[in-house]
């Protein structure tokens, strides 16, 4: 038994059946070699082009075993077969290296990232289905998804059993939905769950928790969710009463632009001495035009009294109409009867006791008890509509039931 080593990359081998000065290949690194004597260096060979090294050197081993004296008729010696515990080797790391694949594949699956495709892809079929109204089959896409793990898909779920969209409507499932969403922090849910707690829906009523979930979703700066906050310090709903907690939210929901905050941030202002918040009419104006721009009904009636008193702006009533007005045009009982002041004096305005009536008589079937005096005034009167003294004394009387003195007195003068 020979004993040699490669002259490239001194890979050892043991080989019977081979002779000095026979070639060999390496299957290592490939390198063509005569096989040395003990202590000598192997002498390289340059490279053939063959895919079998024993087939590329059976020629010069022929003319070898000639030289040495051997018939070419007898059996040549086999080249050493440097390569089969090679193979066996390249085996071993195969396996293992499948092995290594196959865990990565089950470690993937199990942190959810082998399926994401799938789960974007339910995500896009369940928003195609309800863009064509087909609930049903966007509630099964939400589902796959949702059981998944997708917050948002859990949260579009929820909304569906809210909403009965596609299956029948039950809260307590829907709170079930929010609640696996919110745990995962998606802050829609976690208002939503605010929202289910404050109002017993599908859950016990439990303001501690309505507040909870609502302020962790107010420090992922949604606007809304931080106005809830500021109403819960302010009303000490689920929470201890603190003004000055509340106006730091209602200024951060504010200043996101917030209508309803910027209104209530205004009556800070107007009223001052709450929350660290002095008096600044200027400010409330500030405040309440930025909220009745937006559409606020009760900031449009808080600017048009601002306009009309002259408080923190220059006093004109043409402004106060348009504000009232606006207000009014959105049903909201007081700016109608404003609006019908204003009509009745003709400041602002072009008088108009047509209007006037009109405007009254809106605010009154609300259930306005100054409207219900006046409009039984102008039924005396006769002012923007026929005298009635059967109408003039049903309005009087609806007032004064809700207390109104003055139309009390009126009904007394009347003898009624």
């Amino acid at each position: 038994m020979l004993k040699f080593q490669c002259p490239a990359c001194g890979q050892t081998f043991e080989q019977e059946d081979c002779f000095v000065g026979q070639k060999a290949q390496c299957c290592d690194c490939g390198t063509r070699f005569l096989i040395p004597a003990d202590g000598e260096m192997a002498q390289i060979l340059p490279p053939k082009d063959s895919s079998c090294p024993v087939e590329a050197c059976k020629e010069s081993n022929e003319a070898h075993r000639e030289a040495v004296g051997q018939s070419p008729s007898q059996k040549p010696h086999p080249e050493p077969h440097v390569s089969d515990s090679r193979k066996k080797n390249n085996v071993k790391f195969i396996a293992i290296l499948l092995l290594v694949l196959l865990g990565i594949v089950l470690l993937c699956v199990g942190i959810g990232l082998v399926g994401k495709e799938t789960v974007e892809s339910q995500l896009e079929r369940g928003a195609c289905c309800l863009k064509e109204g087909k609930y049903r089959e966007a509630v099964e896409c939400f589902r796959k998804a949702a059981d998944q793990g997708n917050e948002g898909a859990q949260y579009i779920l929820g909304v569906c059993y809210k909403d009965g969209k596609g299956v029948d409507q039950n809260y307590s499932e829907a709170f079930k939905w929010f609640r696996k969403s919110a745990e995962q922090g998606y802050g829609e849910a976690q208002f939503t769950l605010g929202v289910f707690y404050k109002s017993g829906k599908g859950v016990e009523q439990n303001y501690s928790e309505a507040f909870k979930w609502f302020r962790k979703s107010a420090e992922q700066e949604k606007a809304e969710a931080q106005k809830v906050v500021g109403l819960f310090y302010a009303q000490g709903l689920g929470v201890r009463q603190d003004d000055v907690e509340a106006v730091k939210w209602f200024r951060l929901a504010a200043e996101k632009g917030e209508a309803e905050a910027q209104c209530i941030l205004g009556l800070f202002y107007r009223d001052g001495g709450r929350g660290g918040v002095r008096q600044d009419d200027a400010e409330a104006v500030k405040w309440f035009r930025k909220s009745a721009e937006q559409g606020n009904v009760i900031a449009q009636v808080e600017l048009g009294t601002c306009y009309q008193k002259g408080r923190g702006v220059r006093q004109d009533d043409s402004e106060a109409f348009k504000w009232y007005l606006q207000a009014a045009k959105q049903n909201h009982a007081p700016a109608q009867f404003h609006v019908a002041g204003l009509y009745a004096s003709g400041k602002g305005v072009m008088r108009n006791y047509s209007e006037a009536f009109k405007w009254c008589r809106l605010a009154a079937e609300k259930g306005d008890s100054n409207a219900q005096c006046v409009l039984g005034v102008f039924y005396v009167e006769g002012r923007g509509v026929e005298r009635d003294m059967a109408e003039a004394v049903r309005w009087l009387r609806l007032s004064a039931h809700q207390g109104n003195s003055t139309a009390a007195g009126l009904l007394r003068l009347l003898g009624r």
